[in-house]
């Protein structure tokens, strides 16, 4: 079971470039907040204890699973010799398993992370952040506090990369992660959870109609189902000629969706 260990500065992008790195590869995201979170809304306040005997539970469920493996963000204290004792105790239990560790530092400017803290993405799934006068204050008072960025050739693993993504978009940045580490894409059985198809009612004509504009394709007239990944409508399928006929908006190409879409729209022929 191999491990992805995003590290950064609060408010870096460690959990939005997992989530975009999470939908071009076989690795789940396991950001930080998911067990601090609960943890805060159950007792009221942060337990790290608990909060550590929970990463521990979805670790060692994780690594039963049939995943290439696990993102997992981590803001780390480099002059604390406690984070890198935790890292190296996580790290172990992966590369037990005789899985790959990779290890990505994003790096951003103080007035960039301050803008990110406001994002809607972030404050949806962290809550303990949305209150910015608060969790502004935190992340100065914490990159005030301890080195939060790594020295020079401090970082001497084998796959390391470090990215100023003061600049770079969360997507950029993951596919420069999977180009750099080689990663493998996504499995074909995650896929098939991860994509879906609707069908187009009346009313979407219109959205179709672009969406086939924006392919590239025709427009036409024949019964479509939406190809929908993630939440998001990547394309639409025909069932109603032989062939299938099948487009994907370019960007949504070449990620493995149309097998998927096909083997989905032969399941909805025999149904």
């Amino acid at each position: 079971m191999d491990l992805i260990v995003i590290i950064g500065s609060g408010a870096v992008g460690k959990m939005t470039v997992g989530q975009e790195l999470m939908k071009i590869t076989d690795f789940r995201l396991f950001h930080n907040h998911m067990m601090i979170e609960p943890v805060i809304q159950i007792f009221g306040k942060f337990d790290g204890q608990v909060v550590s005997k929970l990463r521990e539970d979805i670790f060692e469920a994780f690594m039963k699973t049939n995943y290439q493996g696990m993102i997992f963000t981590f803001m780390w204290a480099f002059d604390m010799q406690s984070d890198w004792d935790y890292i190296k105790t996580v790290t172990d239990k992966f590369e037990a398993t005789g899985g790959t560790v990779y290890y990505v530092e994003l790096v951003a400017d103080q007035k960039v992370r301050l803008e990110r803290n406001k994002t809607e993405n972030r404050l949806t799934h962290k809550a303990s952040k949305r209150d910015l006068q608060v969790s502004d204050a935190r992340i100065i008072r914490e990159e005030t506090k301890y080195r939060l960025v790594s020295n020079p050739g401090e970082l001497t693993f084998k796959n390391y990369i470090k990215i100023d993504n003061t600049k770079l978009p969360p997507d950029e940045a993951a596919h420069m992660i999977k180009e750099h580490f080689n990663l493998p894409g996504p499995s074909h059985a995650e896929m098939m959870n991860r994509a879906k198809l609707e069908e187009v009612r009346d009313d979407e004509l219109p959205q179709l109609n672009q969406m086939q504009k924006d392919a590239g394709v025709p427009v036409s007239e024949n019964k479509y189902y939406f190809i929908v990944k993630d939440g998001a409508r990547v394309g639409a399928i025909s069932l109603s000629s032989s062939d299938n006929q099948l487009f994907l908006l370019p960007q949504y190409q070449n990620q493995g969706i149309e097998e998927v879409a096909q083997e989905q729209a032969k399941k909805f022929e025999t149904n």
